[in-house]
């Protein structure tokens, strides 16, 4: 009897518990990226617009767990901004995340604008401000989840997917709407050795009410700050130390980075590394390579927390495709440092 609730346990429905509890029982918990800057409007809505160029197209996917869970959590994202008329800049994105035996899925349709207060300032200062508004979509199949009270103990133990699972869900699905806003300067000065940027966000500003009980649970506002310094060495050569914090009402996070981009002239292109740790979590290595129109990027999360025995070190693989509409124009409006 014992072993057989100890197999119904390890194989079907653990990781989706776990995903309930922080979804439900405590204070939520959005869809995390360790390449978080590879996605801009997911990492700030002022970042929409911010490319040299007519288009941006962005591809990422993600798995994670997939050491300890038959059926891991999966983010897949698509994005696309471009420039407007004047100052603006618009784009919209789409992210789903699936993860568990219980088919848990997080849907999010968001649009982003932005509007550059301050866009061709001699000195190459911008500063930007930016929205973001969709809608979140949470659901769960219930028929794909073993109860213990599903449990018989009759015949040497045996598992009865006819028995009442005695939850009381109100629903395996809802939806609500989300805003975000955020905040970025950079220095776009590309003959300048230094060019720091900044941006601050503040998402799920209108706090939407999330339950599959009907209870008075309310997604709170997630606040991240992130930031760094473009240094161009030479020709060939730039560093990039970057952070990136966010707070969660009781939930912190802390990730720095340290980017090498290395230009190869007779293909003009550039190597990327990046070599990142994400404090008390991952030692992440990044793996990237801009060339012509395309800018693709590889890392791998190597775990780093209290559940490292575990997963022996084993965390998340993630990829993500950027392809930018170049247009060339004898005075090209300054980029934002990321690359």
């Amino acid at each position: 009897m014992e072993v057989l609730m100890k197999k119904i346990l390890h194989l079907r429905f653990p990781l989706f518990f776990v995903l309930m509890f922080v979804v439900i029982s405590s204070s939520g918990q959005d869809i995390h990226l360790s390449q978080y800057d590879a996605a801009p409007m997911y990492l700030n809505p002022a970042m929409t617009g911010k490319f040299n160029g007519r288009m941006r197209v962005h591809g990422h996917y993600r798995t994670q767990w997939k050491s300890i869970a038959n059926n891991p959590y999966i983010t897949t994202a698509l994005s696309a901004d471009r420039h407007m008329k004047g100052n603006f800049s618009l784009g919209a994105q789409i992210m789903n995340q699936k993860a568990g035996e219980g088919d848990f899925k997080e849907f999010r349709f968001l649009l982003s604008g932005a509007y550059d207060l301050i866009q061709e300032n001699k000195r190459g200062h911008r500063v930007s401000v930016g929205g973001q508004l969709g809608i979140i979509q949470k659901s769960f199949d219930q028929q794909k989840l073993l109860f213990d009270s599903q449990y018989r103990p009759d015949n040497g133990g045996w598992y009865d997917p006819t028995l009442p699972s005695g939850e009381g869900f109100g629903s395996s699905s809802f939806m609500v709407p989300d805003m975000s806003v955020g905040l970025l300067y950079f220095y776009g000065g590309e003959s300048s050795r230094f060019n720091p940027f900044f941006g601050v966000t503040a998402l799920h500003i209108n706090k939407p009410k999330e339950s599959f009980f009907g209870a008075d649970n309310y997604l709170p506002m997630r606040y991240v700050l992130h930031g760094g310094v473009k240094l161009n060495m030479s020709e060939k050569l730039q560093f990039i130390p970057k952070m990136w914090m966010q707070n969660q009402t009781n939930a912190n996070e802390m990730t720095t980075s340290f980017v090498i981009n290395y230009h190869l002239q007779a293909s003009d292109s550039y190597l990327i590394f990046a070599p990142t740790w994400r404090k008390d979590d991952a030692a992440i290595l990044e793996l990237g390579m801009k060339y012509d129109d395309y800018i693709v990027r590889v890392s791998y999360d190597f775990n780093t927390s209290t559940l490292k025995p575990t997963t022996t070190g084993r965390g998340g693989f993630e990829i993500s495709l950027t392809w930018i509409q170049e247009k060339k124009r004898p005075d090209p409006i300054p980029n934002c440092p990321r690359l």
